[in-house]
């Protein structure tokens, strides 16, 4: 950058985050100078920021006001245009045989597995650590080169939204504490809708 070029944006980013060298920063401010004071105090407001911005950790906020928020600024599926697919149910351990020798009065954790053209979700089920719900642990792999993260999913109870979130960098998902039900998942990835049969809560017997 000479004094004749213009400030390009990304060199004011660059001054706003001090990544330029001490001679460039001077450059720049000198540059700065000769704008009208609107504009300088705009840029002392921006670097100002930039600095406040360094200094704040901002938490993630609690699991429930989380949904809430989610339920409150995700596009509805009114105000989208969403295909909707149907995920089949294609494996459900609760109509395996059980294993010889394990007593009836028992429970295990419950596999599921749902399959469409565009994804399969494979869902596990356990024990909650309240003895009366359960945890739902599931993780999405996409059949296609699409991300599998931040994927939105829904968890219906009946036809009542229960709760929200959203797949890591693995595709993976969870709800704790789900009561007994019949539930349903509905993913959000990209303009699709995709609707997975419904499952009943709570676990199977080993019989």
């Amino acid at each position: 950058m000479t004094g004749t070029d213009p400030i390009t944006f990304q060199s004011l980013i660059d001054w706003i985050e001090h990544r330029l060298t001490d001679a460039e920063m001077r450059e720049v401010e000198d540059r700065l100078a000769m704008l009208s004071p609107q504009t300088q105090a705009t840029m002392d407001w921006l670097r100002a920021f930039s600095e406040a911005r360094s200094r704040v950790k901002i938490e993630q906020p609690a699991g429930n006001l989380h949904a809430v928020l989610l339920n409150q600024f995700q596009p509805t599926v009114a105000q989208r245009i969403l295909q909707r697919v149907t995920a089949l149910l294609t494996f459900d351990s609760a109509q395996q045989p059980a294993l010889a020798g394990v007593r009836s009065v028992e429970l295990r954790a419950r596999q599921i597995v749902y399959d469409c053209d565009l994804i399969e979700v494979a869902i596990n089920v356990r024990p909650s650590r309240q003895s009366d719900r359960l945890d739902i642990n599931g993780q999405v792999f996409p059949h296609t080169s699409a991300a599998a993260s931040d994927l939105v999913v829904h968890l219906f109870r009946g036809t009542e939204l229960a709760d929200i979130s959203l797949t890591n960098d693995f595709g993976e998902f969870s709800f704790t504490a789900v009561p007994s039900g019949s539930h349903r998942l509905v993913l959000i990835a990209e303009d699709n809708q995709i609707e997975l049969e419904a499952f009943d809560l709570p676990l199977s017997a080993t019989g």
